[in-house]
């Protein structure tokens, strides 16, 4: 490994959040409820997405990929969220989603 290169260590425990709409993350404080009560779960790393959780938009969620690149590696153990659809609020991708967890034996 040369000097410029970092490792990084990957909590155990990570957390998922997401709102909606920029709107609704800067008018509100669903997003920072949403972290609140995350953090006092025991996560020690809160993910975080602004945009809507409909079929199709999960490809703009860039820390929902990230998260879901990990959990399919193998490289967490544990994701905690306050509620399922903030993983998706389509069935088909939710199924999706839950069967990768479980593949990879990641708890949800």
């Amino acid at each position: 490994m040369n000097s410029q290169e970092k490792i990084v260590k990957i909590p155990e425990v990570i957390a998922y959040a997401r709102v909606s709409s920029r709107k609704q993350a800067e008018n509100s404080a669903a997003l920072d409820r949403q972290i609140a009560r995350l953090k006092a779960a025991g996560a020690e790393l809160v993910s975080a997405d602004t945009e809507s959780g409909r079929e199709g938009k999960e490809d703009q969620r860039s820390n929902f990929q990230q998260l879901m690149q990990w959990v399919r590696g193998g490289l967490i153990k544990r994701v905690i969220i306050t509620r399922l659809d903030r993983l998706s609020r389509s069935l088909p991708t939710l199924r999706k989603v839950l069967t990768e967890f479980q593949e990879s034996e990641c708890v949800l």
